[in-house]
């Protein structure tokens, strides 16, 4: 609907009229009327957004026609996001009909933990490979001593370990070390990528990413290629 000048006119009389009054109905229309001018109202009907955790879930609400509205494009935003938006409505909005962010725990890198705290996070933080068992065990024969104890030559990290009641040995563990924390959606893979490992006195460890972010790239175009795989070609998948 078009308002003319005489239109404009009448509401702001009307408006002025009702004193304080600043919302005004005419017929179909609402409008609200300050100093600012006349604003036409306009009732947002989109669907409000549905927050989901598991690409599966998603897929059967898309599947299923359950959004409630046509599905326009889908964005994965990151490793850990997926918005799904619908097409354009009427007045130029685009609604966000699902967002989907995983449930994951991830090691805080760069801080240094305890032995017993470090392996609680490698163990239920990391999917299981050679190098995590390697640094698990590592860790865990670890004996408190200065800093000075430990070397690394950019390739391997020695430190004393238990090797007995008794006795003590010399130890080696890669460096980098070649990791894949839960870091993305369950459903895909999880990337594999380059950590360093680092000790203190006190026996304290700490794992520092060494990839460039290079895993979030790879996990972006594998949660893309699962959604296509599962919605078929016809989805527009974007990241």
């Amino acid at each position: 609907m078009t308002l003319d000048a005489q239109a404009i006119e009448k509401i702001q009389g009307m408006a002025i009229a009702a004193a304080e009054k600043a919302v005004i109905n005419d017929g179909n229309d609402t409008f609200l009327v300050s100093t600012d001018g006349v604003t036409r109202f306009v009732k947002d009907d989109s669907p409000r957004t549905i927050y989901l955790h598991t690409l599966d879930g998603l897929v059967g609400l898309i599947q299923g026609e359950s959004l409630m509205a046509p599905v326009s494009f889908l964005n994965v935003v990151g490793p850990d996001k997926v918005l799904v938006y619908g097409v354009i409505d009427k007045f130029g909005n685009r609604p966000l009909l699902a967002e989907v962010t995983p449930f994951t725990e991830t090691m805080q890198f760069g801080n240094f933990f305890d032995q017993e705290k470090f392996q609680i996070l490698m163990r239920s933080t990391f999917v299981q490979n050679n190098h995590r068992d390697i640094v698990i065990e590592f860790s865990g024969k670890l004996e408190e001593q200065d800093a000075s104890s430990y070397s690394d030559d950019g390739l391997a990290q020695s430190a004393v370990v238990k090797s007995g009641i008794a006795s003590k040995a010399s130890a080696n563990v890669p460096s980098p070390v070649m990791l894949r924390p839960y870091r993305t959606f369950i459903e895909i893979e999880q990337p594999e990528s380059e950590f360093i490992l680092r000790i203190r006195k006190g026996a304290q460890l700490a794992l520092f990413e060494a990839d460039g972010n290079a895993w979030k790239n790879e996990a972006i175009v594998n949660v893309q290629k699962y959604l296509v795989d599962k919605l078929g070609t016809s989805a527009l998948v974007v990241g």
